[in-house]
């Protein structure tokens, strides 16, 4: 028999590794295209497994450098679990840039 504080103990970590969730961001730059989008994946993503962050580079265009260090080549994209996903078309990074500079 266990020692009953080694399973609490255990029991603990696996507690607390249920609840650790993994950051998603979506990055975009306001137009219907990627509006439409952030919609559907704040609908779509699952709020217990991911914690979703929206950013919009017309209110933080000092992420457009984490943006593309992330591999977002154009916007609306998600990246999730470290990897990234262009959605549909609404602009490149490059658009973007001169667009909030």
């Amino acid at each position: 028999m266990k020692p009953p504080l080694i399973v609490s103990i255990r029991n603990f970590y696996n507690l607390k590794a249920k609840s650790i969730m993994t950051k998603a961001v979506f990055y975009h730059a306001g137009c219907a295209v990627c509006v439409a989008a952030e919609q559907m994946v704040a609908e779509a993503i699952d709020s217990n497994k991911y914690n979703l962050e929206i950013v919009h580079f017309g209110e933080a265009s000092e992420r457009i450098a984490e943006a593309e260090e992330a591999g977002v080549k154009s916007v609306p994209a998600l990246v999730l679990d470290g990897n990234t996903f262009h959605i549909n078309y609404g602009a490149s990074m490059e658009d973007v840039k001169k667009l909030v500079v």
